[in-house]
């Protein structure tokens, strides 16, 4: 993982399921080539297809078997957690988000984030990370935005006001069985806002 600016990224649960729904109905060897000639992805033009399909593709990298055939099947929520999975398995600034900021409160009883707290991140993630100080403030503005909205999405976050109350997102138990086994203790606590054993 490494981290990245990644304003032009949606979170493209949509994309998600139709792309997991296409590999689940086909027989697919070149995922990339598959999704760039059929017509599967909802894009307004062949550049906006391009760049979607080149998130999906890093995004399904991450999954397996299992989690492509629950991102086809599972009610959306489900569905909109597993996209989250992806990001934040790709994305190094999300994953300090989510360990450092909403589990390090939930498991601490405080169930809320301030504006403050963001903020604070962001800055402490520019003093003692390199690329994000060469971040422009504008991108490090941006990210700040996607981080807290993949985390709405996602259904960590709710918006109280200013500030944002934590909550527990709704997965199916398959799903949530599914990767506290393949995944690290450490990962599956952060996820679930479990404390570990």
């Amino acid at each position: 993982m490494v981290y990245r600016v990644i304003p032009l990224e949606g979170f493209l649960n949509l994309e998600m399921i139709q792309a997991a729904k296409f590999i689940n109905e086909n027989k697919i060897e070149d995922l990339k080539k598959s999704l760039l000639q059929e017509n599967i992805l909802d894009c307004s033009s062949a550049n906006n297809l391009r760049r979607k399909v080149g998130i999906v593709i890093k995004r399904f990298t991450v999954l397996d078997e299992i989690l492509i055939k629950e991102l086809a099947e599972a009610d959306i929520s489900t569905t909109e957690f597993i996209t989250f999975y992806s990001i934040v398995k790709n994305e190094k600034i999300l994953y300090d988000f989510l360990n450092e900021i909403i589990f390090s409160n939930y498991i601490r009883l405080k169930k809320y984030v301030t504006k403050e707290e963001i903020d604070n991140f962001m800055i402490e993630k520019q003093r003692q990370i390199e690329e994000i100080s060469s971040w422009s403030e504008t991108s490090r503005t941006r990210m700040k935005n996607k981080v807290i909205e993949f985390s709405l999405k996602a259904g960590y976050l709710k918006k109280d006001g200013h500030d944002y109350t934590i909550i527990l997102p709704s997965v199916n138990k398959k799903t949530v069985e599914h990767i506290k086994k393949i995944e690290s203790e450490e990962l599956s606590a952060m996820l679930f806002l479990e404390k570990g054993n």
